[in-house]
């Protein structure tokens, strides 16, 4: 075996690029003699085969500024979008997220008692029909019908 396929063993190994494997000149013959990838990792303990240490890393800066933006809602136009809007933003989600806010709200003003028994029913039949749009759309809604009656002050 050849020393640049102990090297590409090495670097199996260690985890690295070959470039990144530095092997001790002096003990040459040692570094020859090894046949397994035991016997190499065996060297590696040793210290005759290292990972040369970094010279120079990439820098980050630019992911950081950029990271920074998009924490801030940048960076999101249609070339950086990866799947369509139904794929990242699920329309089954969507309706999930509606109708528990419209339910909660309805199950409140039941509980109290600001709606009458035949109205709360009424406007949880609507809404599970997916007629408001939103929980704005289903309080309007009611209010123009005087169905939610003011709280009595305590």
């Amino acid at each position: 075996m050849k020393l640049h396929k102990r090297k590409r063993i090495a670097a199996r190994i260690l985890g690295v690029g070959k470039s990144k494997i530095r092997m001790d000149p002096e003990q040459r013959e040692e570094i020859e003699g090894a046949l397994t990838r035991r016997d190499i990792n065996n060297l590696i303990k040793r210290g005759v085969i290292k990972i040369k240490k970094r010279s120079s890393e990439q820098s980050r800066s630019r992911l950081r500024q950029n990271l920074a933006r998009k924490r801030k809602g940048r960076k999101q136009n249609t070339g950086s979008r990866k799947g369509r809007l139904k794929a990242r933003n699920p329309p089954k989600k969507l309706w999930v997220r509606k109708i528990r806010l419209q339910r909660e709200y309805l199950s409140s003003l039941k509980e109290g008692e600001r709606i009458s028994i035949k109205d709360y029913r009424l406007l949880r039949a609507k809404s599970k029909g997916g007629f408001f749009r939103s929980l704005r759309h289903l309080r309007l809604y009611a209010k123009e019908r005087n169905m939610i009656q003011e709280k009595n002050g305590n």
